[in-house]
């Protein structure tokens, strides 16, 4: 599925009339989106299958869900990628 070489850089975007997260780790590419648990939506090129973006939709609801973690799971070519959103 999705690869992660190096993270070099990160942009958060909340839409609030959309209540979506978006967190970009590449620009203006052409990217390819699976959903990988209600809600959680994970953007890749689709001719490098580098991982693009995460998105998440619906999340202020999935935070009053989930409580103050918001875990989801990045399925990767090598194995997956456990990570949780923290609101402090």
């Amino acid at each position: 599925m999705a690869k992660v070489k190096s993270i070099k850089s990160m942009e958060f975007k909340y839409r609030p009339d959309e209540d979506m997260l978006i967190i970009s780790f590449a620009k203006n590419r052409p990217a390819l989106a699976h959903e990988i648990r209600d809600g959680v939506w994970v953007r890749f090129d689709p001719e490098t299958k580098e991982l693009i973006s995460l998105e998440f939709l619906y999340f202020s609801k999935q935070i009053q869900h989930h409580g103050a973690d918001v875990p989801f799971t990045i399925p990767l070519a090598s194995g997956s990628l456990k990570l949780a959103l923290t609101q402090k």
